[in-house]
């Protein structure tokens, strides 16, 4: 088999598609565009792929993976245009490339994933302008945590890998770098809400809207790269 990883967007259009849904147009949109696949062996044969870290319902992206196992080697260009011809509407793929052996599947590779997120109301311009430098110097940011059994407070201030304010024309606005993954992962919805106990604001989950900009590896030099970056035969 071939491995590819392939980078695709996720729009308005699509943004409350759930993961099950996204890889569900993606078998779809492989056998239309006749691309030829692997397959698992057993009763139930499925297209080989995976994906990396599922979106939250409602949260746009720029920077989705999926790691795709076909039967042949196809030019990189060549799967981007075929799928691109048949995707639905909201989903866009932005780069493909082939793997090199070994490389670890995109799933457990992520290590970071940065966000841009707008303030519709609640939080302005104005109060990151004059907090955000004292919210982020804390040296504990603590927000309750959720789980099937328990709720715990932990500190997520180590998470926080960068968190900028990029307002602009009077909109409030972040771009956060979270560690993310497998190993530490902090969702930015958990920033924001701590965010709003900081500035004594009411949190809702639609007074934001949610942007996933791109996921991240770390690589031989411990660098943040993308995950589409030095993972390719042709690079």
């Amino acid at each position: 088999m071939i491995a590819y990883r392939i980078k695709f967007e996720k729009g308005d259009d699509v943004k409350f598609i759930s993961h099950l849904d996204v890889m569900r147009y993606f078998q779809r949109a492989i056998k239309r565009a006749g691309l030829p696949i692997g397959y698992s062996q057993g009763f139930n044969p499925h297209q080989l792929m995976s994906f990396a870290s599922p979106l939250t319902l409602g949260t746009t992206s720029e920077g989705e993976y999926g790691d795709f196992e076909f039967k042949e080697v196809l030019p990189a260009r060549e799967i981007k245009d075929r799928l691109n011809e048949v995707m639905p509407v909201g989903f866009k793929v932005a780069n493909v490339v082939r793997l090199k052996e070994k490389t670890l599947n995109s799933m457990a590779a992520v290590d970071a994933a940065s966000y841009t997120v707008t303030f519709n109301k609640g939080i302005t311009d104005e109060m990151l302008k004059d907090g955000l430098k004292g919210y982020i110097k804390q040296e504990e940011i603590l927000v309750v945590k959720k789980t099937k059994k328990s709720c715990k407070e932990v500190n997520i201030r180590e998470d926080i890998l960068t968190l900028n304010d990029i307002s602009a024309n009077g909109k409030a606005s972040l771009y956060m770098l979270l560690s993310a993954g497998s190993r530490r992962n902090l969702k930015p919805e958990s920033v924001v809400e701590s965010l709003c106990n900081y500035f004594n604001v009411p949190y809702e989950r639609f007074m934001v809207s949610y942007n996933r900009v791109d996921m991240y590896r770390r690589n031989e030099k411990d660098e943040i790269v993308s995950l589409d970056s030095g993972v390719g035969i042709d690079e």
